[in-house]
């Protein structure tokens, strides 16, 4: 795929904490890109295993790779950090422990190009690393790609077709015009910040061109922040994202979907089966509130 136009500057945006088994194949899967104009912003988010050693090699062979070492402060303050260092026009994000295909930059910014779009999305692949096997979500038939608003895309925030359920809520996957990013910024302290954020994008932009195919490999580990523990915290944030997000719908006069408030009866359950079997018994009464608001006023008005 010949690029259209390789003057604009892309920002691929990295934070590192303990990926050193990994961290070679992120960085390499950027460096052998076949869109050359870009730069690699790496944020040491207080490593403490070799893992700066490691980016620090990779900057002092190749120009394009900044690294900044800081305290660990947490995967929001990260990604925000490389916001504002960023110089380019437009941003991805690419985690630590995962890797993107060789054309990955040069296919979403074509298309963005093309369709003078604000974002591109792209499809992926995932790697459970206990299984040591790849697994591919499969693809509509009969398109390469397809174009949405903002509220068209959020119409298919939980729609599983694609893995559109997934590849909407988070950072990665995506490449997004820098200046979108103008007033939005990731929640500092903090877990799912990307749910919290990613989707106040589309209704920033008019235009969003999805790429159907599998660019970006999401490696899945045991001990990563989507398969890990409930926690009191876990559950408080997977609560307020939903309610913030429905709030802002309103506001907006943007109407919450069927599935959106199915979502929502659906994650107010699985936190207060897990409040009670972690003893978290403050969460859980604040969670069986909702419940049960929610089932009197059904039983009422259906």
């Amino acid at each position: 795929m010949e690029n259209k136009n390789n003057n604009s500057l892309i920002s691929v945006l990295m934070p590192v904490y303990n990926v050193k088994e990994y961290l070679n194949m992120a960085v390499d899967s950027v460096l052998n890109q076949t869109f050359t104009n870009f730069e690699l912003i790496i944020i040491n988010d207080g490593s403490t295993d070799s893992s700066g050693t490691i980016a620090e090699e990779y900057q002092k062979k190749d120009s394009r790779v900044k690294v900044y070492h800081i305290e660990n402060r947490g995967l929001a303050n990260a990604r925000n950090l490389a916001l504002s260092y960023a110089k380019g026009d437009y941003i991805t994000f690419v985690d630590s422990d995962d890797a993107i295909k060789e054309d990955y930059l040069e296919c979403l910014y074509n298309n963005i190009i093309r369709y003078d779009a604000d974002i591109a999305i792209c499809s992926f692949y995932r790697y459970v690393e206990g299984e040591k096997m790849y697994y591919f979500p499969s693809l509509e038939e009969g398109y390469d790609t397809k174009l949405f608003t903002g509220t068209e895309l959020y119409q298919n925030y939980y729609n599983p077709t694609n893995a559109y359920n997934i590849i909407l809520v988070v950072a990665w996957g995506k490449l997004i015009k820098k200046e979108l990013f103008r007033n939005l910024s990731f929640p500092n302290g903090k877990i799912h910040e990307d749910s919290l954020t990613i989707y106040k994008l589309y209704f920033l932009t008019d235009k969003v061109v999805y790429v159907n195919r599998h660019l970006y490999m999401y490696r899945i580990r045991s001990n990563s922040i989507m398969s890990g523990n409930w926690t009191r915290d876990k559950i408080n944030i997977l609560v307020s994202q939903h309610e913030e997000r429905m709030a802002l719908l309103s506001v907006m006069g943007i109407p919450v979907t069927e599935s959106n408030k199915a979502d929502y009866i659906a994650t107010l359950k699985n936190c207060a089966h897990a409040a009670l079997k972690n003893g978290f018994i403050d969460e859980y009464k604040m969670v069986k509130q909702r419940l049960d608001l929610i089932e009197e006023y059904n039983k009422k008005h259906n």
